[in-house]
């Protein structure tokens, strides 16, 4: 569960900017995603939600990656 220690993208998603919000807030997603390491690891991705405390919640959303 430490995919921020190798090759990934992280996103931070505002579902309202125009709300002017100086902080996180419960319309703020982080999307990580990695490609694995072309072996043993998938590809990955975790999607953890804000919430209105200005802090993420623990238990992020997260899967593998099933490529075509």
């Amino acid at each position: 569960d430490q995919i921020f220690k190798g090759d990934s993208v992280d996103m931070q998603i505002d579902t309202n900017p125009s709300s002017g919000a100086r902080q996180v807030n419960s319309r703020t997603f982080q999307l990580t995603m990695s490609p694995g390491d072309f072996g043993a690891l998938p590809p990955s991705y975790y999607l953890f939600r804000a919430n209105d405390a200005g802090s993420f919640i623990a238990n992020p959303a997260q899967g593998n990656v099933q490529v075509a």
